[in-house]
């Protein structure tokens, strides 16, 4: 059997049982065709399942690689062991590509990372998802530019990583966010905020997932009921909210999940959640919740 090397699968294949009826045939073991049949489909699903996996797991691009080297050269980290030089980034922790090689999502959260954050972390324009969550980025700030480079992005996690500072106007214009973390940290002799304007929300009506705990946040309510209307998750745990100040929100007609712990509100604004029928989880836990509960609101 004669195979060249512009042969393809199918090539190979048809020879390959050419071959086999001619040798049986001329042996006189025509029973044994089904045989050799059964080993070459079982070598061929195996080819074919090697193949499909490496398609998919892509081959890293030299510049996606280069830049990642060079964002871990900002960090002190020992959990980021697999990124060395010469090797597929695409299997590095907290990396994933897509089947071209490029960085579609960077979760490095909970890695013990500190630090800065190096600007070449905007090169990597095919992100969708940057998650930067539960690291030890004490006290630094944010990035301020660069974020326009990632208009890819739908999910951005930057919440108990130590940041501090007001968020930058970049952030504010990545229209494709649907899930938005920027949660502070809440410690009893340290405190870190972030300081943050509601306008922003005006270029996000994507969103349908926001976590705000522990962020100064009291004009928050009107800003997501006229910007954020299939908004689904909503957590503002501690946000120096007072009042009816938030009673806006049943207006928001997909809102499942709504955490308002921890703030000064008057448990009058629950009555104005009484016919919020797509809301199932609603925490308003906390010693300075004032005032009665009332009792339809458990209806």
């Amino acid at each position: 059997m004669m195979i060249n090397k512009a042969d393809t699968i199918n090539d190979v294949t048809l020879k390959f049982l050419d071959y086999e009826f001619a040798h049986h045939y001329e042996q006189g073991t025509t029973n044994e065709i089904p045989i050799a049949i059964g080993q070459l489909t079982s070598l061929l699903m195996l080819n074919i399942f090697f193949w499909i996996n490496c398609h998919a797991l892509g081959i890293c691009l030299q510049k996606e690689s280069s830049v990642l080297l060079q964002l871990k050269q900002g960090f002190t980290s020992n959990e980021l062991d697999t990124w060395q030089p010469g090797t597929n980034c695409c299997i590095w922790e907290g990396v994933t590509c897509d089947k071209l090689g490029q960085v579609i999502c960077l979760n490095l959260r909970n890695r013990f990372i500190s630090g800065t954050i190096d600007p070449s972390l905007f090169n990597l324009t095919s992100l969708c998802t940057l998650n930067f969550a539960d690291n030890q980025f004490n006290r630094i700030s944010i990035p301020k530019s660069g974020w326009d480079q990632l208009a890819n992005l739908s999910s951005l996690d930057l919440s108990h990583a130590g940041f501090v500072g007001e968020i930058p106007v970049g952030i504010f214009h990545l229209t494709k966010l649907t899930s938005l973390d920027l949660s502070s940290f809440n410690h009893k002799f340290k405190k870190l905020y972030l300081t943050i304007q509601p306008t922003f929300l005006r270029n996000m009506s994507s969103l349908r997932e926001l976590y705000l705990d522990h962020t100064y946040g009291n004009q928050w309510c009107g800003a997501l009921v006229n910007s954020t209307l299939v908004l689904e998750a909503l957590s503002m745990t501690g946000c120096s909210l007072f009042g009816a100040s938030c009673s806006s929100l049943f207006m928001l007609p997909f809102l499942s999940i709504l955490r308002l712990g921890y703030n000064n509100l008057d448990s009058s604004i629950l009555d104005s959640f009484v016919n919020f029928t797509s809301l199932y989880d609603l925490r308003v836990q906390g010693k300075k919740f004032k005032g009665i509960f009332p009792k339809k609101s458990f209806n």
